[in-house]
């Protein structure tokens, strides 16, 4: 059954952003837990994209505009400090593009800028970040794909038909900085997914209203002399 709105506030309500704490510690990892909701998965198998010809397990992780992000961006920014060092870190931050945008890339980006593109699902409030999760260590040796679960904390198979595009549920994350091709940034890892609640599909591809029409040569002289349904009655 889809969730409705008087459950999903609840569900953001009982599950704010929250670090997860070393077993041996009690200090904060760096790992986080975030309620959202699931688009674009790719986690039964590893998927590359046109920007970035490398496959990922990854998914895009939309955040409702009632949960509080401050924890994820102030964690974004230690990353940043981390890679590049404060005053660098602050430097790229303030320092703007020719399209007027950081020289840091951060992983948030406004939810309402995919909704004008014509994407499903996204909202005119509210965050979503990409997170990806790669397939082999720099020594080489194979990773595990992202755990994913259900409510009741069962492991799922990885090519479960109970986690898809639409879904809420909790992703783990962390955040590193990079410096590639010329781009700096920080980007998100993807630990696991568990699914809490179901809600509508999404489409994961946009729909152009004007897919299979063509401009027609001539076609001005066929219109002109096409008969009217009032002229020509019922066709």
């Amino acid at each position: 059954m889809t969730i409705n709105d008087k459950q999903l506030a609840a569900l953001i309500a009982a599950n704010p952003v929250r670090e997860l704490a070393d077993a041996a510690t009690g200090e904060g990892n760096g790992r986080y837990m975030v309620f959202c909701r699931l688009h674009f998965p790719a986690l039964a198998k590893p998927q590359a994209f046109k920007d970035n010809p490398v496959s990922k397990y990854s998914g895009c992780f939309l955040v409702d505009p009632r949960t509080d992000i401050k924890k994820l961006s102030d964690a974004a920014k230690v990353a940043a400090v981390a890679k590049f060092g404060a005053e660098k870190a602050r430097t790229l931050a303030s320092t703007k593009n020719e399209n007027g945008a950081p020289l840091l890339r951060m992983p948030f980006r406004s939810q309402a800028v995919k909704k004008a593109a014509g994407e499903d699902g996204f909202g005119d409030d509210g965050y979503f970040f990409n997170a990806a999760e790669g397939v082999t260590w720099p020594d080489g040796q194979p990773k595990n794909p992202p755990a994913l679960f259900n409510a009741a904390r069962i492991r799922l198979p990885q090519d479960t038909n109970e986690i898809y595009a639409g879904c809420y549920g909790l992703v783990k994350v962390s955040f590193f900085g990079y410096s590639a091709k010329g781009n700096t940034g920080v980007s998100v890892s993807l630990g696991g997914f568990q699914k809490l609640a179901d809600g509508q599909r999404l489409r994961t591809t946009k729909i152009d209203d004007a897919d299979g029409f063509a401009a027609v040569a001539g076609a001005d002289a066929f219109n002109s002399s096409a008969p009217s349904q009032d002229a020509a009655g019922v066709w």
